[in-house]
């Protein structure tokens, strides 16, 4: 099963001047579509209000929802809950070519559209807010039900308890210092 890119685009051309509100469900194709093969499962739901402007819009996407990944110290797999929040801000300009100098002082989070564009495509935006709300150290502390894997947790104890011998290649060098 693959994933479309095509269902979180948006034709803004067929968007009348104000609010509107778009509702997506995610799972692990959509990770795998940006070759990421890391997230085991994925269970998201993104919301994205749009509001638009004559020329402008402005794209407000909120991401919350479960991703499985391996727990880095016992590697069973956990669920970590994911909260992202990113704003987009899309500018309809005609004389593109004449703002050069502006787009390169301007974040990513201005994007102008040609004026050929008729849609827009969010895919991106959610996969990357939704890689960067999971946390650095992934591990089953963080979670109220601790599913750690107690034999490798053993096997782990058991590896660090043989390296507490000091090699004493290092004790000689410590003796240069003094």
């Amino acid at each position: 099963m693959s994933f479309d890119i095509e269902y979180l685009a948006v034709e803004f051309v067929k968007l009348q001047d104000g609010q509107h509100q778009f509702d997506y469900q995610l799972d692990k194709t959509f990770f795998e579509h940006f070759d990421n093969h890391d997230i085991q499962e994925a269970d998201l739901k993104v919301e994205m209000d749009i509001v638009r402007n004559g020329n402008l819009m402005i794209a407000d996407l909120y991401t919350s929802g479960i991703i499985s990944d391996s727990c880095d110290r016992c590697l069973s797999k956990i669920g970590l809950p994911i909260e992202a929040e990113f704003k987009i801000i899309y500018h309809l300009n005609s004389n593109h070519e004449n703002n050069e100098n502006e787009i390169k002082d301007l974040t990513t989070d201005v994007i102008y559209l040609n004026t050929v564009e008729f849609k827009i495509n969010i895919a991106q935006a959610v996969y990357e807010s939704s890689l960067m709300s999971l946390p650095m150290i992934k591990n089953c502390d963080d979670l109220e039900v601790k599913p750690c894997d107690q034999e490798m947790l053993k096997k782990l104890e058991h590896i660090n308890q043989g390296e507490t011998q000091v090699d004493p290649r290092w004790e000689k060098l410590k003796t240069i210092i003094k």
